[in-house]
């Protein structure tokens, strides 16, 4: 019971205007500003709900971008930066029996480097 009161304690720490998800006992949630909380009840936008009603309170921040575009840039970064090293170190001399351009060079470097994009 005491870190149960403790967890209610630190709904203190918000101020007003912060965004935050309030997750009710029945299962629905409410995203909206925070305004304002007492030992009792908490007020989330226009939602007040008694404090045996919630089962959690969370700061809550949109993020810009997702799980896959973060992904996805870091898998262009990795192959643009072994496409790089691969063509820097590519070419054919005269007396090479097998020979690979430096654009082919790039883009096996590149794969290497970052097997998620070979797939």
């Amino acid at each position: 019971m005491a870190q149960d009161r403790h967890a209610w304690q630190s709904v203190a720490q918000l101020k007003t205007g912060d965004n935050v998800r309030l997750s009710l006992a029945t299962g629905k949630f409410v995203t909206a500003p925070f305004q304002n909380w007492t030992e009792e009840r908490v007020t989330v936008g226009a939602v007040t709900a008694n404090k045996q009603e919630v089962s959690k309170v969370e700061r809550f921040r949109r993020r810009r971008w997702g799980r896959g575009t973060r992904a996805g840039i870091g898998a262009l970064i990795g192959f643009g930066s072994g496409f790089a090293i691969g063509a820097a170190a590519g070419g054919c001399h005269p007396r090479d029996i097998i020979c690979f351009g430096r654009g082919t060079s790039g883009a096996v470097v590149g794969c290497v480097i970052n097997p998620g994009l070979a797939a």
